[in-house]
Parts: C-alpha cells; structure tokens; sequence
C-alpha cells in the first residue's frame, strides 16, 4: 500500500483539511476507513466531512447501533463503528457488511480493524480510501493524517 498523501495540521484547521485533502477523493471512492487510537479525532473528522458533504442533520458516534444515516447533497451517507465488534463474522451477522460501500453512497467507517482484510480484499469494488489519524504527543492539538487509497 502506498501512501497517497501526508498532512499535518492543527485541529482549528480540519474545515481546510477537508476541502483540499479529502474532498478531491471523494469522486471515486465509496469507503473511507478511518484508522486511529482513541481521541486521535476520527469521530471529529468524520462530523465535519459529514457537515461538508452537506448534510444538516446533527451527526452523533453510531457506538451503540453501529450505523447513523445522513443525506448530504449528493451522496446518500452511512456512518459505521464498529468499536464493539469482536470479528468481521459480527458484521456480516448483523448484515452491515450489506450496507458498507453501497452504489450511490458513502461508509465512513471508524475502528475498521476488524473489517481491514475484508476491503483489502474486496477494494475494487468498494473503492476504499484509508485515513490513518494520531496525534502529537508534545501538541494534543496538532494531527498528523495519511491517507492511502487502496
């Protein structure tokens, strides 16, 4: 896998970020997993790219009932995590594997690990853009973002 691009940028810029570092992927890409330890700002990202996709609906972390829904202007959008998961056999059990990278949508996908090898697999047709988020340990504020198409 290489990397598609590096970005780092302080958490007051991640309107900016979106704009000119993830939007322009958007035309061909109908998965995003987001990769990243807890409080590297994943949930963060994905409410503004949410936001910016156009929806007006107040986006809230899908923890519980692993998926939210959101209507943006162009793109139907599915919000997924799945933190609680043990093994992709309860994805596919609770049937979120059906609705992930539907034509005509967008999957935002938090704590994809457990699901990684199942789109390395199947990346043709799900068109799959990974965003490998952390943050700097002297500077809480600063991140640091790959992204990598696979």
């Amino acid at each position: 896998m290489n990397i598609t691009e590096e970005v780092t940028y302080n958490v007051d810029q991640i309107d900016k970020v979106i704009e000119i570092n993830i939007m322009p992927y958007l035309q061909n890409v109908r998965t995003i997993l987001f990769f990243g330890s807890l409080g590297a700002g994943k949930t963060t990202l994905i409410k503004r790219l949410i936001y910016a996709l156009g929806s007006k609906k107040i986006v809230t972390s899908p923890t519980f009932n692993y998926v939210n829904f959101y209507q943006g202007n162009a793109v139907q959008i599915q919000h997924f995590d799945l933190y609680r998961l043990n093994a992709w056999e309860d994805a596919e059990e609770l049937g979120l594997h059906e609705q992930m990278g539907a034509e005509g949508s967008l999957s935002l996908i938090e704590w994809p690990d457990i699901a990684h090898l199942f789109f390395q697999n199947e990346k043709k047709s799900y068109e799959v853009l990974e965003l490998h988020i952390s943050y700097d340990l002297s500077n809480h504020a600063v991140r640091r973002m790959l992204l990598k198409r696979l």
